[in-house]
């Protein structure tokens, strides 16, 4: 009887609620049914499953509202996007994008009529970061569709980044978790271009993917997610090895990197997984299956004297008012030349850093402990990486120029350079010292992407909302606030730093950052010729956005810009409409001239309206100009993959 009274009075409810909201939303279900066709003549190109999974959320009492929303709305919270609930599982080959919508709380929300713009370019970033489950273990024939391939340009690109980020469960996590996807694209003899990818064979995807049913099942939360199956509370299973951020060849040993853990060595040629790389440096295991020492995804090459350099930080050193980095230096057979530990009074997160011929440069970005939501993340209620907050407690950023070598006089390099700014910074470009004056002064000059301490959250990178698990773009394009000024709210641009420091005393006599004058963009991922690391260097290459999209100003960024010095002019080349570029390479061309430009700019274009990748070639001494595309290389349809960190082009 109590079941039946139960179940009588959900169905009053029920009815109450469609009644109200159908009276409420009446006017707009007529516009709501033009938009889905504008949507289809637009371009945006629903899908039989996208259109029939879009219809199917129209079910129950919030279904007029969850569709509508669904189309037209944006969030009155910081996102200005729409909220995605699951991911549905796609066959073997198919890219997983996001295929239902659950509405926002209706305080949260304003209905108004559908802006094309705006639904092209949440369901873009929800596709950048899809899931592709299948792998080309057999290299495949590309087509060359632009241009031909130039014949001095000889080897294998690899490009690193997750490959899954959603299992059969109903867990996403996000990209910084997912599973690294090693993609290869291998340059033969004329217009012949091949491409494979594998996932990399991590312990952690042992443990989570069924090789007999091919289906997943997370079990590790990773450091930046949080589950919705299985054992939550008390989950220990923090730090899983995905291999997924950058790609080394050295020593005749192709490896994986990740930020918290060993190495994987990957067959340069099938792109089977060998195992962990243990020869790189010994590393216990700690509490949370956390290495005592985590070794940095970011490499640096000395070419002079032809050295690989690694750095490593303490896992622990996040949640303490210290930081202690050991730097690495290995010949080309993977001897280790020489150790050198550093121990800094600061609470760092360090993800890149830069090489001179003396120093390692580091730019620390200061963290704090939050003890508050630390609490919730130790229960296993809330991802890890919200025990950290960034630290905005002093008006500088701590600049660490650390000898390689011999201390000079005795000098405290562990006392830092307090450069003016809350500045975070994301990638270097590079970085030179001379000294000057006789002997007496040691300048510093180093370029780098910052961005602002109020632009970056720790807690939502890439826009993952633990939450609701979906991407929200408006997290990287949040570029306008009532409580900030513009130079306290922005994206990631190109900066100068320069310092000089006394070679007598501890005195520092400058210390100074600027903008690059002529990139007044979102600007990320920089490169340069590798011939001029650690030295001066004319040109530098990075991903910047055009600003075309007025949704999605920050990120992705959809042109690749050469940059002539802070002063000089940018130069750049536009991916076109509803597209984005990834982190590009620069290979010098084998009869080069000695030009620093005279080489080739190699990235992934990602294209949204046909649902392709492409690999594009540019001469980098055209960009900005007419004849700058050299080839364009298209992935076909089903072997698309989402969105790379960061690669690596190995000449034959």
């Amino acid at each position: 009887m109590l079941k039946d009274l139960a179940r009588r009075i959900v169905s009053i409810a029920n009815f109450a609620v469609c009644t109200v909201f159908s009276f409420i939303l009446s006017p707009r279900v007529q516009a709501k049914s033009q938009t889905l066709s504008r949507l289809k003549a637009s371009g945006y190109g629903f899908g039989a499953r996208e259109t029939k999974s879009a219809r199917a959320v129209m079910s129950g009492p919030f279904g007029l509202l969850a569709t509508t929303l669904a189309e037209t709305t944006r969030s009155s919270t910081s996102s200005r996007f729409i909220g995605v609930s699951s991911f549905a599982t796609a066959p073997q080959g198919v890219m997983t994008l996001p295929r239902t919508v659950s509405p926002p709380s209706s305080k949260e929300v304003t209905i108004r009529e559908p802006a094309i713009e705006d639904v092209h370019a949440f369901w873009d970033y929800q596709r950048i970061f899809g899931s592709q489950r299948a792998e080309v273990k057999d290299p495949v024939r590309l087509k060359v569709v632009e241009g031909r391939i130039p014949s001095d340009l000889k080897g294998s690109y690899y490009l690193c980044g997750p490959g899954l980020r959603a299992d059969d469960h109903g867990s996403c996590v996000s990209p910084l978790d997912g599973h690294g996807y090693l993609r290869k694209f291998h340059f033969g003899n004329g217009d012949l271009v091949q491409y494979s990818a594998r996932y990399v064979r991590t312990e952690a995807m042992k443990e989570e993917f069924d090789e007999e049913s091919r289906s997943w099942k997370f079990q590790y939360r990773g450091p930046f997610s949080l589950l919705r199956h299985g054992h939550r509370i008390g989950n220990f299973k923090v730090m899983k090895n995905v291999a997924n951020t950058s790609v080394l060849k050295w020593g005749g040993k192709l490896l994986c990197l990740w930020e918290g853990g060993e190495p994987y060595e990957v067959d340069e040629d099938t792109l089977e997984t060998i195992g962990t790389f243990r020869a790189l440096l010994p590393i216990l295991t700690g509490g949370f299956n956390m290495p005592k020492e985590r070794v940095l995804a970011h490499f640096k090459i000395d070419e002079r004297r032809q050295r690989l350099v690694v750095i490593t930080s303490n896992a622990e050193d996040m949640v303490l008012p210290k930081a202690t980095f050991t730097a690495y230096e290995f010949d080309a057979d993977f001897k280790l030349i020489q150790r050198k530990e550093f121990l800094l009074n600061d609470q760092l997160m360090v993800h890149d850093w830069v090489l001179t011929d003396e120093h390692y440069v580091i730019l620390g970005n200061r963290v704090t402990l939050d003890v508050g939501s630390s609490l919730t993340a130790m229960a296993g209620l809330s991802p890890m990486i919200n025990c950290l907050a960034v630290d905005e407690s002093t008006t500088y950023s701590p600049l660490y120029m650390l000898p390689r070598f011999d201390e000079r006089n005795g000098r405290d390099w562990t006392v830092p350079a307090k450069i003016p700014g809350q500045l975070w910074v994301t990638h270097f470009a590079n970085a030179s010292e001379e000294t000057l004056e006789g002997g007496h002064k040691i300048r510093f000059v180093v370029d780098a992407c910052l961005s602002s301490y109020k632009w970056f959250s720790l807690n939502s990178i890439f826009g993952y909302k633990w939450q609701e698990q979906h991407m929200d773009p408006g997290c990287m394009n949040n570029t306008s606030s009532s409580k900030f000024m513009p130079e306290q709210l922005h994206s990631p641009r190109m900066h100068r730093v320069t310092v000089d420091v006394s070679n007598l005393d501890d005195s520092i006599l400058l210390q100074k950052s600027e903008r690059f004058k002529n990139a007044n963009f979102a600007t990320d991922f920089p490169v340069i010729n590798s011939t001029a690391s650690g030295g001066k260097n004319e040109f530098t290459y990075a991903t910047t956005n055009s600003g075309r999209r007025k949704t999605l100003s920050s990120f992705p960024m959809d042109s690749i810009t050469k940059l002539h010095g802070p002063s000089g002019r940018a130069s750049s080349w536009w991916a076109g409409k509803r597209c984005a570029v990834g982190e590009p390479q620069f290979v010098k061309r084998k009869s080069s001239q000695g030009g620093e430009d005279d080489g080739y700019v190699i990235f992934v274009q990602y294209s949204f309206v046909d649902e392709r990748r492409y690999l594009v070639i540019l001469d980098a001494r055209r960009i900005g100009a007419r004849g700058a595309l050299v080839a364009k290389v298209e992935v076909p349809r089903e072997y698309s993959f989402p969105f790379g960190f960061h690669g690596l082009w190995q000449d034959s």
